[in-house]
């Protein structure tokens, strides 16, 4: 891919490089590995459209999941796979009425926390004869790296989706605990200054994003996060100063 967190928003893609170039750690991207061998305990590694090799001590290979449903036997049973994962609808309901499926078999985010709140929510559903579906615009996406990455709702400025990204002042908390100051990137609409989304990048990141998935799933405004009070010094104020000065 062209950037690092490819799926994400590409401003925080290069400040999230940036940060781990600064600690030294060299990051290519829109490089393809041909081949990779082992030569008395050294690993080289060979690139497309290159003759060059790189050594390495270890390679760890990260390349994405898969539903693991091989032996699920859903033929037999008559239920429908869709890109390799079981077909679901917004209920969790396979093309088999009676057999319902969730978490990493039906594919999507295969996020540990999303499983677990589609499991409640389906067990609320068939206990109660509600339908309530998961709002998965609400959802965190989560990087535990070095900063944190964490994110919820959409990841682009678009068509009445208006963006706006926090300058890294530093805060009080940021120059306490001796690291940079969050990252923080809003995505407002325009119309309502409901908040859509945000992705955060620092110290801390993933216990902040939990304010801003509460403001997508309730579709709060920058209004009404902005006269909420936040404790001081806390990474948590970058968040808040994001909001007061979307312009």
């Amino acid at each position: 891919m062209d950037s690092l967190l490819p799926r994400e928003d590409r401003e925080a893609g290069k400040t999230l490089q940036s940060t781990f170039e600064q600690q030294g750690i060299a990051v290519k991207t829109g490089a393809a590995i041909k081949s990779i061998s082992v030569e008395a305990g050294t690993v080289h590694v060979h690139y497309d459209g290159s003759s060059a090799t790189e050594e390495f001590d270890k390679v760890l290979v990260g390349i994405g999941r898969t539903a693991n449903i091989a032996g699920l036997n859903l033929d037999a049973a008559g239920v429908a796979t869709e890109q390799g994962a079981v077909k679901v609808n917004e209920m969790m309901q396979t093309t088999v009425p009676h057999i319902y499926a969730l978490g990493d078999v039906i594919g999507g985010m295969t996020l540990a926390h999303a499983a677990e709140k589609e499991g409640y929510l389906l067990a609320q559903n068939l206990i109660q004869g509600s339908r309530h579906p998961l709002d998965h615009r609400a959802v965190p996406r989560v990087v535990f790296c070095h900063p944190e990455v964490a994110a919820v709702g959409t990841h682009e400025a678009r068509a009445g989706i208006k963006a706006f990204t926090m300058p890294q002042a530093p805060n009080g908390r940021a120059v306490v605990d001796k690291v940079a100051p969050a990252f923080v990137k809003l995505f407002i609409e325009e119309d309502t200054s409901q908040i859509a989304g945000a992705i955060i990048i620092g110290e801390g990141a993933t216990e902040m994003i939990h304010e801003m998935a509460v403001a997508v799933e309730n579709r709060l405004t920058l209004e009404q996060i902005g006269k909420t009070v936040h404790a001081h010094p806390t990474h948590s104020k970058n968040v808040l100063l994001a909001v007061q000065h979307f312009n």
